[in-house]
């Protein structure tokens, strides 16, 4: 936090505003709220966007909503910086209710670690060891894994070389995947200029991923250029299968969307479990 760094990371952006390219600022932990607003005041990169949606704050970006249309279709970017409060979350989860149309793409400074896993308390360098009782990865996800329209989501602030991705099941029992995306050591060793691509297609839910080096205009790593599947908002026609509990296996309405092929009982009874009858046989020859 000094006018030398954020002036460096100004000059930057600024190619990213010349060339008419939306992008949407998002604070870090190793950003100073005060600062980063500075830089990047609310009226100027905020209401002045035509995306942006809207702010936790009357008048910072800390926390905010985008609009955008890729791939003929209408997302809701969800921008949570670093530490969002449980209130900031309660409040994300309004947005994301009155946004029901909307395909929304999550991204949270803090959200997964290396090894695949969200965040949690006891990790190194998750939100509530800098902040006491704040909520963590796992909190977050938790907070939206219940709403249809969650798509995607993604976050840094953990240093890996390779892009991590895992899959959770939505409430209609649709993979979800998580990215963590953050090659910060090696980046600034090597002055790569790191940036991930995501490629949106027309009628298609799949999304091209590449890890890109603008330094050398260069590809990073093969295990980095791979695709993912995005359970996008669907006008479901349902299979109602009428399911009658047995001994082992519950009971209850299957619905099975013949589009999408996302899933969800209503009504679910319990097993049965076994009702066993004692059949007492006398010993023969053999």
């Amino acid at each position: 936090n000094n006018d030398t760094e954020w002036t460096v990371m100004k000059n930057g952006t600024d190619i990213i505003d010349a060339a008419e390219i939306p992008w949407m600022p998002m604070m870090g932990n190793h950003d100073n709220s005060a600062w980063f607003n500075r830089y990047y005041d609310y009226k100027t990169f905020g209401t002045e966007q035509s995306w942006l949606g809207g702010a936790y704050h009357a008048d910072k970006l800390d926390h905010t909503y985008w609009f955008v249309t890729a791939g003929g279709r209408e997302y809701m970017i969800l921008s949570l910086g670093w530490a969002p409060s449980w209130d900031v979350l309660d409040w994300a989860k309004g947005v994301v209710e009155e946004n029901s149309d909307k395909n929304v793409i999550i991204n949270c400074h803090a959200y997964m670690d290396k090894d695949g896993t969200f965040l949690s308390k006891g990790d190194a360098h998750c939100v509530s060891s800098y902040l006491p009782g704040y909520p963590n990865g796992d909190d977050v996800w938790d907070a939206f894994k219940d709403y249809e329209n969650i798509v995607l989501a993604m976050g840094g602030h953990i240093s890996t070389p390779d892009i991590i991705t895992r899959t959770d099941k939505n409430v209609i029992n649709r993979d979800v995947y998580s990215m963590l995306i953050d090659n910060q050591n090696e980046d600034t060793a090597n002055k790569l200029g790191m940036v991930a691509v995501l490629t949106f297609h027309e009628d298609s839910d799949t999304v091209d991923v590449n890890w890109y080096g603008t330094r050398y205009d260069a590809l990073y790593g093969a295990e980095n250029q791979f695709e993912i599947t995005v359970p996008h908002l669907c006008e479901h026609e349902f299979d109602v299968i009428e399911k009658e509990a047995t001994c082992t296996e519950a009971g209850g309405k299957y619905n099975l969307c013949k589009i999408c092929g996302g899933n969800y009982t209503e009504g679910e009874t319990e097993p049965l479990g076994h009702d066993y009858t004692e059949i007492i046989t006398e010993p023969t020859c053999t």
